[in-house]
């Protein structure tokens, strides 16, 4: 699959993030974390980082720690000596002042979240899937 189908740029205050698509496990992980929460996603009256936050709420920390790393890990920062990883392999922080922001961390795992899933939500078969349970997913406001 060529980069740029599966590799985003997002930018924030002059700075410029790479965000990568899941890997199929990696997605597959995160899907099954969030599944029992994918109702929050459905609410019409909810916006994406509302609904994180609302997620994130209902989670105990170790899920939480989990979601944010396996979100953080898709994440790098274009730098002038090129792209470097938010959190590396290791899970130590290659961007070290990520880790002291709250926000930024939670808009870099709304941004990898929500291209990380936009397969899914573009799909018609997954929606399909989703509703033999129940579920109906809105456009998502970004």
């Amino acid at each position: 699959m060529s980069e740029d189908k599966i590799t985003k740029r997002f930018e924030r205050d002059g700075r410029i993030f790479l965000i990568k698509k899941f890997d199929a496990m990696t997605g597959l992980q995160i899907g099954r974390m969030l599944g029992s929460k994918m109702a929050i996603l459905a609410k019409d009256d909810i916006d994406l980082t509302d609904s994180i936050v609302a997620i994130l709420d209902s989670m105990n920390d170790d899920d939480v720690k989990s979601l944010v790393t396996k979100c953080l890990k898709t994440c790098s920062e274009l730098l002038p000596a090129g792209a470097t990883p938010v959190i590396n392999s290791n899970g130590s922080y290659g961007i070290p002042d990520v880790e002291y922001d709250i926000i930024l961390t939670l808009e870099l795992c709304k941004e990898a979240i929500a291209w990380g899933a936009s397969d899914f939500f573009d799909n018609s078969r997954f929606t399909a899937l989703l509703e033999t349970v129940g579920i109906s997913l809105p456009n998502l406001p970004m």
